[in-house]
């Protein structure tokens, strides 16, 4: 009598396979030591000392956006820029105070100016050059700390000067009105909160990037102004 005898594959055993789950094991803790490794060692290249008694001085320039009307026809919006100095004294790790001032030169018109002349009161656009000077001091809280990379938020309050040189009286459509405006300057404290964040470049360098509004505490012609500045300082 034949009989057939069956073929099998060869099979692993258990401690075969035991075996290659452990050598997978081992291979992926050499890779998580690794990744920390590189993390360790990577870490003291964002973090920063303490900022406390650490002071700044550098360059300020920046897009500005006065509240008034571009003299232009097809121009959307009047924008300029400003340039200036600024400087920093940390109080605390988190807590910064800050002094700048800017300086800027544009072409402007207001709508709604009025003028009286003769006890009659005349009312138009004004069209203008003007200079704006503003010093002021403030503070920044930074919101969290620890690395190159800092956010703050901002307020400070400073006194803007504007300066309106050959100023011409006009109507809505720009036909003028023959009234005489001299030269003429105002000024008023301005209140300025932003948000804002910097970067330390070589252990010496701040560079930093910020989003501001300007209110005017009283009613000269210039009520606001938005602004991003860009800063440049040296620190220690």
């Amino acid at each position: 009598m034949m009989f057939a005898r069956g073929f099998q594959l060869p099979q692993e055993s258990g401690e075969d396979k035991g075996d290659e789950v452990m050598q997978m094991n081992l291979r992926r803790i050499g890779l998580t030591r690794s990744l920390l490794l590189a993390s360790i060692l990577l870490l003291p290249s964002w973090e920063v000392m303490a900022e406390k008694d650490e002071i700044s001085v550098g360059l300020q320039t920046g897009l500005m956006l006065p509240g008034f009307s571009p003299t232009s026809s097809t121009a959307f919006t009047l924008a300029t820029w400003n340039a200036g100095i600024c400087g920093t004294y940390a109080v605390l790790d988190d807590l910064t105070l800050t002094a700048s001032f800017i300086f800027s030169v544009f072409d402007g018109s207001a709508n709604g100016y009025r003028k009286v002349v003769d006890d009659l009161e005349y009312k138009g656009k004004l069209r203008f050059a003007s200079q704006l000077y503003q010093p002021e001091v403030g503070a920044r809280y930074k919101v969290y700390g620890g690395y190159d990379l800092a956010p703050y938020v901002e307020a400070s309050l400073g006194y803007a000067w504007s300066v309106y040189d050959s100023p011409k009286m006009t109507t809505a459509q720009d036909q003028e009105l023959g009234i005489e405006v001299k030269d003429f300057a105002d000024g008023a404290f301005m209140l300025t909160v932003g948000i804002y964040a910097d970067y330390r470049l070589f252990n010496m360098l701040l560079v930093g990037l910020g989003f501001r509004y300007s209110q005017a505490l009283g009613t000269p012609l210039l009520q606001g102004y938005f602004s991003f500045p860009l800063q440049v300082s040296y620190y220690w």
